[in-house]
């Protein structure tokens, strides 16, 4: 979905237009009422831009882009962003299609969407049996940030596998509850470069196979986890916090067959500006598929770059799987906010502090 501040719902969207089009007739939906502006080729500041035909502020800015290239293998980049958000800007693109029955070679047009790609192209009256493609570009797909906004509020997900942080411009705030802490994460060890071993560690498959239907049943976090035989190094895992707050930190390993010969004195400690300020030893024979929690309401900064650091001090075999981090602060605090940070997979709803008018 388009979506940029409070900018969104382009139409047409990111599209082919037709054959020698130097324009386009745009119209958008704005979360509240504002002026819009925009650049072609070259995304500048708001103030460079070219204004919008629609002179007052509007919950429905139109405007004609001008200045378009009808070349057919010319992509023009176009560019929008209002005043309620400038820091925030709409990018579109747009491709004429070329001239029909055109001769050889011929430009074809690929064009990403929902699906991969489409391959669209001109035959005229002559079925010539096979196509050859060739020079072919890709452009990376828009981040997958979904929006719908309500007369009341505003809903937002985050579709992608990172996390991300949206301008929303002004007028919003933070519905009130205790539900959901502030922040809310996992840290594996596997595909994590903030996870650091010493020693003879081995990063191991371990849990049971999809679709076994015959017990026992267990799982390190994504089916992997990190084993040391013996007592000679140690493994850590950046926190990465998203920002100072108090944070409860748990830790997990698998229900395995085979735990019975895992250490018993598995000692995770936090540390935070090169100082321990948390230790806790659990025996990881026991209690496997389950969180084991290391520490509550610890107040930590990110200046302080903490860690948790796992060692054995006994005999047996050390796990390190993954981390649950979360925070004692709410996330929902109603506090008013111009942005919000949101992680994989994760949504908010925010109610508009001034409703639209009716």
């Amino acid at each position: 979905m388009f979506t940029a501040g409070p900018l969104s719902d382009p139409q047409p969207p990111s599209t082919l237009l037709p054959a020698g089009a130097v324009t386009v007739d745009l119209t958008l939906r704005a979360a509240t009422p504002t002026l819009c502006r925009y650049s072609v080729g070259k995304d500048l500041p708001f103030d460079q831009m070219t204004p919008f035909d629609t002179a007052a502020p509007s919950v429905s800015p139109r405007t004609i882009v001008r200045g378009l290239d009808a070349d057919p293998g010319r992509v023009n980049d176009v560019y929008i962003r209002s005043a309620a958000a400038t820091s925030a800007a709409l990018h579109l693109q747009y491709r004429s299609l070329p001239a029909s029955k055109p001769g050889f070679p011929r430009t074809a047009n690929l064009w990403g969407s929902w699906r991969f790609l489409s391959f669209s192209r001109e035959l005229g009256d002559t079925d010539h049996g096979q196509d050859w493609i060739d020079d072919v570009s890709l452009k990376e797909h828009g981040e997958e940030i979904y929006r719908r906004d309500f007369h009341n509020g505003l809903v937002l997900l985050n579709g992608t596998r990172r996390r991300q942080t949206i301008d929303l411009g002004e007028g919003y705030a933070r519905i009130k509850g205790d539900q959901a802490p502030r922040c809310q994460y996992i840290l594996d060890d596997g595909g994590n470069p903030g996870f650091k071993t010493t020693g003879a560690w081995r990063e191991i498959p371990l849990g049971t196979k999809e679709w076994h239907a015959i017990p026992p049943y267990f799982h390190a976090w994504n089916n992997r986890c990190h084993t040391l035989d013996g007592d000679t190094g140690e493994a850590s895992w950046a926190l990465d916090l998203r920002g100072p707050g108090t944070h409860t930190i748990q830790a997990r390993w698998a229900a395995a067959p085979g735990a019975k010969e895992w250490s018993h004195q598995a000692v995770y400690e936090v540390m935070a500006g090169g100082m321990i300020v948390s230790s806790k030893t659990l025996d990881q024979t026991q209690n496997g598929d389950e969180w084991h929690t290391l520490v509550e309401r610890l107040k930590l900064e990110p200046g302080e770059q903490p860690v948790v650091r796992i060692r054995n001090a006994g005999g047996g075999l050390l796990i390190a799987d993954a981390l649950h981090v979360f925070s004692t602060e709410r996330y929902n605090d109603g506090k008013a906010t111009r942005q919000v940070s949101l992680e994989p997979m994760d949504g908010i709803v925010l109610r508009r502090v001034t409703p639209l008018p009716r």
